[in-house]
Order: C-alpha cells, then structure tokens, then sequence
C-alpha cells in the first residue's frame, strides 16, 4: 500500500505455511525494504534530495526544476545570496503516510559549483568584484 516505509510490516491472515499437523494456514508477514533511488534518499516519510547550481545564480536568485517522487517536476525559488549546502523544504511533497493523513516533507541541498579554472574574462571580473568589496 502507499505509505509503506521501510522496516514497516504488513500482515496477510491465513496466507502463511499450515501448521505440521495439517492445521490452518497461519499468517504472512512482509517486511518492507527500501531500493536505493539514484535520485532521492528517504529519512521516514521524509525525502532528500540534492541541486547543484552555478555561483551566477547562488549570488542572483534563480528558479530551478526539482524532480517529485510522483514523476514531475516542481519549482523552487532560489532567494539571492543562497549559501553552499543550504537546506530547502517543500513541504507536503514527500511520502505519503500509511493511514492517509498529511505527507512528509522534500528537502533539496542546494551545491553551488564553484568552477575550478576561470577564462581571464571572468577572472577580471571577479577581481572587480573583490575591489567592490564582494
């Protein structure tokens, strides 16, 4: 069912192995186990997920695509200013929980790339920066 998290079990009556006297079929029990996803991690109801953006858009602001669990995609407001390995929460937009009820929460890491070799054009221009003070 929707909202089997792992290490949650489920019982089936009278699906299990007969007793060895030829007694009634006992009961099933399935215990969920979780598939690692390329995409997500799962902490209870909970999803994570990561966001890699350029150092252009850490320091302006930008919008971003970020998968959902169902299949499409949802926006996500990067504010200006956004710092390395900040933490984001789109919440209602994790697991849904086993009895109905509201869902847990999508968190998105944002990694902002800092690029390891600069073209000199770029170079003059962070170095203006730095003489602005940024």
């Amino acid at each position: 069912p929707k909202g089997m998290i792992p290490g949650k079990k489920l019982r089936i009556s009278g699906k299990g192995e007969a007793s060895p006297g030829g007694g009634s079929a006992g009961d099933l029990y399935i215990k969920s186990i979780l598939i690692p996803d390329p995409v997500f991690s799962v902490d209870g109801y909970d999803l994570n997920t990561i966001k890699v953006i350029k150092l252009s858009e850490s320091l302006l602001g930008t919008n971003i695509s970020v998968p959902n669990v169902e299949g499409g995609e949802l926006n996500l407001k990067i504010p200006p200013g956004t710092k390395h390995k900040t933490r984001m929460r789109l919440s209602g937009k994790g697991l849904p929980r086993l009895k109905g009820g509201k869902r847990g929460d999508l968190y998105v890491t944002i990694h902002v790339d800092v690029p390891k070799v600069l073209s000199p054009e770029a170079r003059r221009l962070v170095e203006k920066m730095a003489d602005m003070g940024l």
